[in-house]
């Protein structure tokens, strides 16, 4: 993904946005959705701005129809959710017929929550870790600690020491190296 064409598409149309063309609401969610759920988004913004980027677009996405949203971003196309407990197409679309495929979304991120597409799950996820950023960098636990918290889970970390081995630690402070596991199925053939 060339994320300097992108930035400037999306630049091109927030301008239009700004100036109040509300056709160009479409590209500007377009190329957000696209520039904000990439893994160089996460790594050149910074948490703040990227939220508040990341909301602009939802405003924008409450004022559209599923219909053109799946126009943009297809829903993906597995099939076996209902037997994995996941979701999957047919969760997807029983979602949008509930609430209409030609009324506006309203409430975005319920929306995308639920929304199978790869790039609106990645726009997702990062949204999750700039708000979890936000909230450690004004000294509050992050998103995942609260909800392990709420649940009792214990979390272990995982470290790699100066030889390039990983172990995890777990909350008593003991270290359990972590071990490959080998494919027991294969053997080499000479």
């Amino acid at each position: 993904m060339n994320v300097e064409v992108i930035t400037s598409a999306l630049e091109r149309a927030v301008i239009r946005v700004m100036e109040g063309d509300e056709a160009a609401k479409v590209p500007a969610v377009l190329y957000g959705i696209r520039l904000l759920s990439s893994r160089e988004a996460l790594d050149r913004l910074e948490p703040y701005e990227a939220y508040l980027a990341s909301m602009d677009i939802c405003d924008w996405i409450e004022e559209m129809t599923p219909r053109q949203f799946a126009q943009m971003f297809p829903i993906k196309k597995v099939y076996d959710g209902a037997r994995r407990g996941v979701k999957d197409y047919f969760w997807t679309v029983q979602m949008i017929e509930d609430r209409g495929w030609d009324t506006p979304i309203g409430d975005a991120m319920g929306f995308l929550w639920d929304y199978m597409n790869e790039h609106v799950v990645d726009f997702m996820v990062n949204i999750m870790i700039w708000a979890s950023a936000i909230r450690r960098a004004r000294g509050e636990e992050g998103i995942a600690e609260e909800f392990s918290e709420a649940f009792n889970i214990r979390p272990w970390l995982m470290l790699e020491d100066q030889r390039g081995r990983k172990y995890f630690v777990t909350p008593e402070g003991r270290t359990i190296p972590m071990r490959r596991t080998r494919v027991k199925h294969l053997r080499v053939v000479r």
